[in-house]
């Protein structure tokens, strides 16, 4: 299984799908959401839906992808780290000397999950388009009944009517045909 899909045309920008492995059950304070009450966030498969739609700078997906598979220091990398920035270079989102950063601040929903020690960046599915697809990749991944909202409106800041972070019960067949899903929008 590719641990990066990059499907679509050749923009700069586009939707993107994460798949986090939480390795044990936890409850976690998501900044703001909620007024800091803790979340329980079941161990298993976590997907994220997001989006980067700028051309240059800090919302690029290349600069906003690696950021996610980044942890505050002195804490480790994501292990996909190294891997996503070789895929994305070699697909043109990312120029030769482009460096990660080194360290971040939390400010997203991901990032406070992303962040935990007992949780791993699995796979990247990266969508190219100029169209915002966010909420439409949502809503087709919530069709599913493999996946279940972890709390409503989280990780959709700018959609809070629906959710972008669940949890997936399925093996990794459904991660497999993800992208043949993903071709129908």
């Amino acid at each position: 299984m590719e641990a990066v899909t990059i499907l679509g045309n050749d923009e700069q920008r586009g939707t993107y799908i994460l798949r986090v492995l939480v390795t044990k059950d936890l409850q976690i304070r998501f900044g703001r959401f909620r007024q800091g009450a803790p979340v329980y966030v079941p161990r298993g498969d976590v997907l994220y839906v997001g989006s980067a739609m700028g051309q240059k700078g800090s919302t690029t997906l290349a600069r906003r992808l690696l950021r996610h598979a980044t942890r505050r220091l002195p804490k480790w990398q994501h292990k996909l780290r190294p891997i996503l920035l070789e895929k994305m270079t070699a697909a043109g989102l990312a120029s030769p000397n482009f460096q990660p950063p080194a360290d971040k601040t939390l400010f997203w929903n991901i990032d406070y999950l992303l962040d935990e020690e007992t949780v791993e960046l699995k796979q990247v599915f990266i969508l190219r388009s100029q169209d915002r697809l966010e909420d439409e990749v949502a809503a087709l991944i919530l069709a599913d009944p493999v996946c279940q909202p972890i709390a409503p409106g989280l990780g959709a800041h700018d959609s809070p009517a629906i959710t972008h972070l669940l949890h997936v019960q399925a093996g990794d067949s459904w991660w497999q045909t993800l992208p043949v899903r993903l071709s129908s929008i």
